[in-house]
């Protein structure tokens, strides 16, 4: 009886061939991508590998059970193979000179492909005869110079002497019978993804890692969300999402972006960006430097007001809100910096079912106290006091409420006694004096996620769960600190950085593989 190798492992082994010899920055043989592909990634894999010094990474005695867990199960043949193919990665017959590709075909039922290069068919052909001796791929067939071979149930391969294409996903049998995967292999330029201006323009800028996403090939909930929230104007299908990310020492850097194969789709969407100006970050100093969460914006609440009464897909409910005094003069007030913060997980107060209820704070610039007004009159029922000039304090149990006007025009509302009792000089360590306020300087939009202090705050809720105890590790060695980010206009900047600056992000990445595969046997 032969032994099987599992699917799962089956897939990772393909993809780890892939991962570690494709590299590049040839594009020909994209042109094997079809013009309807809904996303594309691309990666250098010639980089990364230098990166995180991915052939030591592999032969280190640190993750030998990790490849030998995917190699239980297979064949004598088919784990010499593997051991060679990490000795020498020629012997698995990929090409050195370029990159990997994955993509995405088929609205109904998606099939990711993913595409590489050969060198050398006849290695290829030897890699897939050893899957084959293990019973979970079929024997290699041959029509108009394209070979293929069925791998198990959801995964089909197909090659010819220069590239290698694995599709994966429940309707990947129906391509492969439908001869469209193969038609891919011959199509011309013009009918492939190639043709189109956008996607073509996004190749020329790749990093490490890129991602093309087609807007109009959403599933069709998502679509007719956006639809509905976009101006008149703009075409969802014309709409493209870009990102390239770029793995440096410390840190994870990302540029993304919106475009627009139509002009006034375009022009429209860098309308909206018009509503508002470039941050000042002036409330930065009310919010402690270990705050969870922080997002930030510059907006002109007239203009905003304006828009959101003009959206065409609101419902009849949502119109009416819009609509009312109350909402109007509130979103016309706002005249600056607006910034929302989570400052805590396990707040004083407790919640529903006894679950704690998050310290927050709202900060915004305003040319009124309509809002304060609008709270006082709403819960003043509740017993609202004023506790000081502009200033006031609704008590629920355990939680206070405080809200108010700093200096006439600084709005805010936050559950946080600290926040409050600092509100007029800010805070002894605020966000303001972090590596991360930058983020907030002259920018249109602005986010920062302190992912160190969310796992100091999930760490209790970890350790007071058995099941969970075993994550521990894995959680105290996360190499990621915090995430910055910010933008103007249709173009976005990410930052993830890692608490060791002196190593590349990849690799630490690697190191922290290693140590979730030891958690999982």
């Amino acid at each position: 009886m032969k032994n099987r190798i599992s699917f799962t492992g089956l897939c990772a082994l393909l993809c780890t061939f892939l991962f570690l010899f494709s590299c590049s920055e040839k594009s020909e043989y994209m042109q094997t991508i079809p013009s309807d592909a809904a996303f594309v990634m691309t990666f250098d894999m010639k980089s990364l590998s230098e990166k995180g010094d991915v052939a030591d990474w592999i032969k280190s005695e640190k993750n030998a059970s990790l490849f030998n867990a995917f190699s239980s199960g297979m064949g004598e043949g088919t784990v010499k193979l593997w051991k060679k193919i990490q000795e020498d990665p020629e012997i698995s017959g990929l090409s050195f000179t370029d990159n990997w590709v994955c993509f995405a075909a088929g609205e109904t039922n998606p099939v990711l492909c993913i595409l590489a290069k050969i060198s050398d068919v006849d290695k290829w052909r030897e890699v897939m005869k050893a899957m084959e001796a293990e019973g979970v791929a079929t024997p290699i067939s041959k029509e108009d110079n394209v070979e293929s071979s069925l791998i198990g149930q959801r995964a089909k391969c197909l090659f010819d002497k220069n590239r290698v294409l694995l599709l994966i996903g429940q309707d990947a049998t129906g391509i492969l019978e439908s001869k469209t995967a193969a038609g891919w292999f011959t199509q011309k330029k013009e009918n492939s993804l190639l043709s189109n201006g956008e996607f073509s323009a996004f190749l020329k800028e790749r990093k490490d890692v890129n991602y093309w996403y087609r807007m109009g090939a959403l599933p069709v909930f998502f679509r007719s969300v956006y639809s509905a929230y976009l101006p008149d104007g703009i075409l969802l299908g014309s709409l493209y999402s870009i990102g390239y990310c770029d793995f440096q020492k410390g840190k994870i850097e990302v540029t993304s972006g919106l475009r627009s194969d139509d002009k006034d789709s375009m022009k429209k969407l860098e309308e909206i960006f018009k509503m508002g100006g470039k941050q000042s970050g002036k409330f930065l100093k009310q919010i402690p430097a270990n705050a969870l969460y922080a997002v930030g914006m510059n907006l002109d609440g007239q203009k905003l007001y304006k828009f959101l009464s003009a959206l065409p897909g609101l419902t009849q409910t949502q119109m009416n809100a819009i609509q009312s005094e109350d909402t109007k003069k509130i979103i016309s007030s706002i005249d600056g910096d607006l910034l929302l913060s989570v400052i805590g997980l396990s707040g004083n107060a407790s919640g529903f079912m006894g679950t704690a209820i998050p310290d927050v704070a709202v900060f915004a610039q305003v040319n009124d106290d309509y809002a304060v007004e609008l709270i006082k009159r709403n819960l003043g029922i509740l017993g609202v006091k004023e506790i000081g000039k502009n200033r006031y304090k609704l008590s629920m149990g355990e939680a206070s409420l405080y809200f108010g006007l700093e200096n006439k025009k600084n709005f805010f509302i936050t559950n946080s006694t600290q926040v409050f009792e600092n509100i007029s000089n800010g805070m002894p360590e605020s966000l303001a004096n972090t590596p991360y306020a930058s983020a907030f300087d002259k920018q249109f939009y602005s986010l920062v996620i302190n992912m160190k202090e969310g796992i100091a705050n999930l760490m209790p809720m970890v350790m007071g769960s058995y099941s969970s105890r075993q994550y521990v590790s894995l959680f105290e060695q996360c190499p990621f600190t915090y995430l910055s980010g910010s933008g103007n206009g249709t173009n976005g900047n990410i930052e993830i950085f890692l608490s060791d600056d002196s190593k590349n992000a990849f690799a630490a990445i690697l190191d922290w593989i290693t140590v979730v595969a030891s958690q999982e046997r």
